[in-house]
């Protein structure tokens, strides 16, 4: 986990993460080709928030899968 004195709760840190990457998803547009099975900006906040507690991807889907339950997650093995 992420030592020091300001260690904040899962779900807010999530938030943030998909805050920015929602942002940076709609600087970008998509024209042509198959839609994704899972939206950019989800494996975007996936990564700033493994990259925020340093964890590997599967501790982050695994946790993401505790924290949110009904939400789509995209497993270890998901391809584009």
């Amino acid at each position: 986990m992420v030592s020091g004195k300001h260690v904040q709760r899962p779900k807010r840190v999530f938030a943030v993460a998909l805050r920015l990457a929602q942002e940076v998803e709609k600087k970008r547009e998509r024209k042509r080709g198959r839609p994704p099975t899972y939206p950019d900006y989800l494996y975007l906040a996936l990564l700033i928030f493994r990259s925020y507690y340093n964890w590997t991807y599967l501790e982050t889907e695994a946790f993401f899968r505790d924290l949110f339950p009904g939400e789509p997650c995209p497993s270890f093995q998901a391809r584009y």
